[in-house]
């Protein structure tokens, strides 16, 4: 008789184990499910983070502007939001090279390359962004102007240095921390150049 409970309770004892087994399968598969979905959640995390990022792109670009700060470069930008994106479909005939004897440096356009004036060209490592600021903010003038105005003249295309100069104070690269440049140009610069210049091509028949 004691052997039969004994021969009982081993076989109660594995039926349990069998059953404990099974639960721990239920619960690994349950487990491998919900890191699958957790899986999925960080990735429509990650989509929406990007979403976010390219919203923000865009509010930066359409973003009001200082007007005490930004002077006419604010007249510009205005200009290049309602443009850029769209290529101009007009197209202009090509200006006749005027070129100076003494100087055979033109571009693509037939304009003679006017040179980076020495007060804004800087040679030290410290302040050599402010030469780089400087070139950026003469390729937004005279692009946008060259598209604002439907001109491929090389008095547009290739302006005297002097209008800029009004800007490049108030945007703090005469005097301000780089960082200042660093904000411009991630926000007013990368962002429209390409377009500006895609634009020009189709205006005058070039790029440089």
């Amino acid at each position: 008789m004691a052997m039969k409970l004994m021969d009982f309770a081993t076989d109660q004892q594995g039926t349990g184990n069998t059953r404990h087994g099974a639960g721990n399968k239920e619960h690994g598969t349950f487990n491998r499910q919900q890191e699958t979905g957790n899986r999925k959640q960080e990735t429509g995390n990650r989509k929406q983070e990007t979403g976010n990022r390219k919203q923000e792109t865009l509010r930066n670009l359409y973003r009001p502007v200082n007007i005490q700060r930004r002077s006419s470069y604010m007249i510009l930008k205005i200009f290049l939001i309602g443009f850029v994106g769209a290529a101009s479909t007009a197209f202009a005939e090509v200006p006749q090279p005027q070129v100076n004897q003494e100087d055979l440096t033109v571009d693509r356009f037939g304009c003679q390359i006017l040179q980076r004036p020495e007060h804004l060209t800087f040679t030290t490592f410290r302040d050599a962004w402010r030469s780089i600021a400087a070139d950026k903010l003469y390729d937004i003038h005279r692009y946008g102007t060259s598209l604002k105005d439907q001109s491929c003249d090389c008095a547009t295309l290739r302006p005297d240095w002097s209008v800029i100069e009004d800007d490049y104070q108030s945007l703090g690269f005469a005097a301000g921390e780089s960082s200042t440049y660093n904000e411009w140009v991630d926000i007013d610069y990368f962002p429209v150049i390409s377009g500006l210049r895609d634009a020009v091509q189709n205006l005058c028949g070039g790029i440089e």
